[in-house]
């Protein structure tokens, strides 16, 4: 009788330690993808951040803006990040921004991740697959300009996805960095988001 009651105490607590050490597992996994994830959404507003602040270079240095084999001059500050007139804001990132373009729904193939066999780089690029998503959206910030003279008459910003109005100037874009992943069945997702504005 002692043996049983010895037997099952031991299994009882080797059943406990066994439980431990999973839960510990499983925590570590879901605790080392969701810092992928946000290092992954942040990548994504630094991307932007980039674009932005390499047209400032380029219209301080009288440079064009060159977005995958298009180039835009006059460089803009915005240049790369601009309505293309359909009323969506499409993003053109260079190659070595590891971002092509704008996709309307997280769940689109398009916006999967994949890691660059040879840098080691997350990319929509095809390569090895990961279970990351990101999509990247923007719209645009105006101010009402009823003069023209390139300044705010006030500061009641408005937050559209089509181009400013009339008698409106863009001075900003508001951009949200968005990761979807899926582990052990559920998924996730994590957001991060800035105003980005046309001034240093």
């Amino acid at each position: 009788m002692e043996l049983v009651v010895a037997i099952g105490v031991i299994t009882v607590g080797l059943f406990s330690v066994w439980n431990l050490f999973l839960s510990n597992f499983n925590g570590e996994q879901e605790a080392g993808a969701r810092i992928l994830a946000v290092n992954l959404a942040r990548e994504g507003l630094e991307m932007v951040k980039n674009i932005r602040d390499s047209n400032w270079l380029a219209i301080e240095n009288n440079e064009t803006c060159f977005y995958e084999d298009m180039s835009n001059d006059p460089c803009r500050w915005d240049s790369g990040l601009d309505d293309d007139g359909s009323g969506l804001i499409k993003n053109i990132f260079s190659d070595n921004a590891y971002l092509d373009y704008l996709i309307d729904d997280i769940t689109d193939d398009q916006s999967r991740l994949y890691i660059d066999s040879n840098s080691g780089f997350y990319s929509h690029n095809p390569g090895q697959p990961t279970i990351y998503r990101r999509l990247i959206t923007m719209q645009n910030v105006c101010c009402f300009d009823a003069d023209s003279n390139l300044k705010c008459d006030d500061f009641n910003f408005t937050i559209i996805e089509i181009p400013c109005p009339a008698e409106n100037l863009k001075i900003g874009l508001d951009v949200k960095s968005t990761v979807r992943w899926t582990l052990k069945g559920q998924i996730r997702e994590i957001t991060v988001s800035d105003r980005l504005f046309n001034w240093k």
